[in-house]
């Protein structure tokens, strides 16, 4: 229930003794368990490497086709000139009926970057052992599409630096001919992706940061509740508005503060909070509203993540 506020007048500060249940810990839910790897998948029927390179070229010089299956022009003109002009049409990740080593290096690297901060369910592996030859092309151009994907993203970044300030003004510089080749003439694919993230020691940190609030354990600790403002009055003739509030003991204990038999926001609490108000550049009122409130609470996990 929402704490409420008693205004009492009185001529003297005499103390009124409520006997306060000591607060409830919050208890969060730990994190969700990490999912188990899926299943392999089991192999559909075998083509050769020349007939998936048919269908690749098919795909590729069909204007319509093509469009359907790879949304971004940029990506298409990439992956049409690594097929023809180094590839010659064949195949990079599909062999014997579904996905060759290659692509199952790809595809746990791909379900490990969430260590940088992105989504592996935004980068799926599509089905690789279709009924037919051409299935099979189009699940090896479509995860082509989404290797690109993510080094796009590793190297540019998931959100368009324009969505976070006006203020930020960059040029953004992708090389998605240069990304393929390197990728085509990998003998290690997962160290090869990893290099698409940023170089700078920054973004080092900025990771290891990331590691150590996952991993951190969550202790449970009492949060101080939303409720009315809390202040603390004197009047023209020196009379105290005494307020009443259950947050009062949880207060003093965050501050310091001796324990009192009592639940009073007085002088010295409301002076105590403006020193905190101050230090962490709140309007230092010595009232306890809301912004201070928030300041007080430790944000979740999942917010420290998301900042």
């Amino acid at each position: 229930s929402v704490p409420t506020t008693q205004p009492v007048i009185r001529q003297a500060p005499a103390p009124v003794v409520v006997r306060q249940n000591p607060p409830e810990p919050v208890v969060r839910q730990a994190p969700p368990a990490r999912r188990p790897a899926a299943a392999a998948e089991a192999p559909g029927p075998v083509f050769s490497d020349q007939q998936i390179a048919e269908k690749v070229r098919e795909i590729i010089s069909s204007k319509q086709q093509f469009e359907r299956l790879i949304a971004r022009k940029a990506d298409r003109d990439a992956i049409a000139a690594i097929y023809q002009k180094v590839r010659n049409f064949q195949p990079l990740w599909v062999a014997q009926g579904g996905p060759n080593e290659r692509s199952r290096d790809a595809i746990e690297y791909l379900g490990t970057i969430d260590a940088d901060g992105l989504d592996p369910k935004d980068y799926p592996a599509p089905k690789f052992s279709g009924p037919t030859a051409a299935a099979q092309a189009e699940a090896e151009l479509k995860f082509t599409e989404t290797v690109l994907t993510y080094a796009r993203h590793a190297m540019t970044g998931r959100v368009h630096f324009s969505r976070v300030s006006p203020n930020i003004d960059y040029k953004l510089t992708f090389d998605a001919d240069d990304v393929l080749k390197k990728i085509a003439a990998s003998t290690d694919l997962p160290k090869t992706l990893a290099t698409f993230n940023p170089p700078q020691p920054g973004y080092a940190e900025l990771k290891a940061k990331l590691a150590g609030i996952r991993n951190a354990p969550e202790e449970p600790e009492a949060r101080i509740e939303r409720g009315p403002v809390l202040k603390y009055v004197r009047d023209r003739n020196n009379r105290e508005f005494v307020v009443n509030d259950a947050r009062v003991p949880l207060l003093r204990e965050r501050l310091g503060l001796p324990a009192e038999r009592n639940n009073t926001y007085n002088l010295a609490l409301a002076s105590a909070v403006a020193k905190f108000q101050k230090a962490h550049g709140i309007q230092a009122t010595g009232q306890l509203n809301q912004p201070t409130v928030d300041a007080w609470n430790p944000p979740s996990r999942s917010k420290q993540i998301d900042a």
